[in-house]
């Protein structure tokens, strides 16, 4: 591999951001300037953070994250460059050793800070044919071996995990009108109860809608279906567990599902009910009892 300098196949096409930039704007950014990364930078222009197309898709729009959201909470921190004197060989070195397929070009700025003023990316190195087929493949396998070991993925993922599950709760909150540390219970032993219901084949479909940190959970529990839980049981857990009325419990189970209909997948929903017996089905979608219960909206069950 000829020892070209690195400055002649760097691509000038590059888009800096500051850190506080919503992940909208960025999104939108991209997309005007044709490119598909965002090079993150604190007030003082330092470089500070990458973030690719592929993030704003699976971590933002996957995770439902508001598009309000900095960029600084999705960026990867752990970014490696080189100047603008450096080699080929320095950047397919950088690529190939620590997994990565973008290496931002920097030149120093006063107060030791740096300034990107290109980057150099594996899709560079594949059309200028400057570089062997086999430290080509040699990159993408350490990148494929090494995608989750970034210092900060397992926080930026955890945030994105806990956005999802506090939707989720919310959501069910307000669809039952329960306060939210008496929804989370709630939720929980209703899901349990549906998940032990189920075929273990359908109940891991169902389960795999869910927030991540209940999947842990429930998957423990999907070896059913258990023929001994029934509407009875269903409704004698909230009867019991949290002092119900019979009236109150039918009106929450039909809440939970109609909460539970706006955050799953109508097909699973629909899988979910033809699977249960017709009487644990009902109690769910209110068909047994109809809309005429009346009872109070809420009640302090804390």
């Amino acid at each position: 591999m000829p020892p070209n300098s690195l400055e002649i196949f760097m691509n000038r096409n590059i888009l800096v951001l500051n850190k506080h930039t919503s992940v909208r704007t960025a999104a939108r950014a991209l997309f005007e300037r044709q490119t598909c990364c965002v090079v993150a930078s604190d007030d003082h222009g330092h470089i500070v953070g990458l973030v690719t197309d592929r993030d704003l898709t699976c971590l933002v729009l996957g995770f439902e994250m508001p598009d309000t959201t900095p960029i600084s909470d999705v960026m990867a921190t752990e970014i490696f460059t080189v100047e603008r004197k450096s080699q080929i060989y320095d950047v397919v070195k950088l690529m190939e050793d620590n997994g990565v397929r973008r290496i931002p070009v920097v030149e120093k700025i006063k107060n030791g800070h740096q300034k990107c003023i290109g980057i150099y990316t594996l899709d560079d190195l594949i059309v200028s044919e400057i570089v062997h087929l086999k430290f080509l493949a040699q990159i993408v396998r350490a990148q494929k071996s090494s995608r989750n070991l970034l210092t900060n993925a397992s926080a930026i993922y955890q945030n994105a995990h806990d956005h999802v599950l506090n939707r989720f709760y919310k959501i069910m909150a307000e669809a039952m009108n329960l306060p939210r540390s008496t929804a989370e219970l709630v939720s929980m032993k209703l899901l349990t109860r549906i998940v032990q219901r189920l075929p273990q084949v359908v109940s891991l479909q169902f389960i795999s809608q869910l927030p991540t940190d209940l999947q842990k959970e429930l998957v423990k529990i999907s070896n059913g279906p258990d023929s001994n839980i029934d509407e009875h049981v269903i409704l004698s857990d909230l009867t019991q567990g949290f002092q119900m009325l019979h009236a109150e419990s039918l009106l929450v189970t039909k809440k939970f599902w109609l909460g539970l209909n706006k955050f799953l997948d109508p097909n699973v929903m629909a899988q979910t009910l033809q699977q249960m017996p017709e009487s644990v089905a009902e109690i769910f979608t209110g068909t047994e009892w109809g809309d005429d219960v009346t009872v109070a909206d809420s009640f302090d069950l804390d």
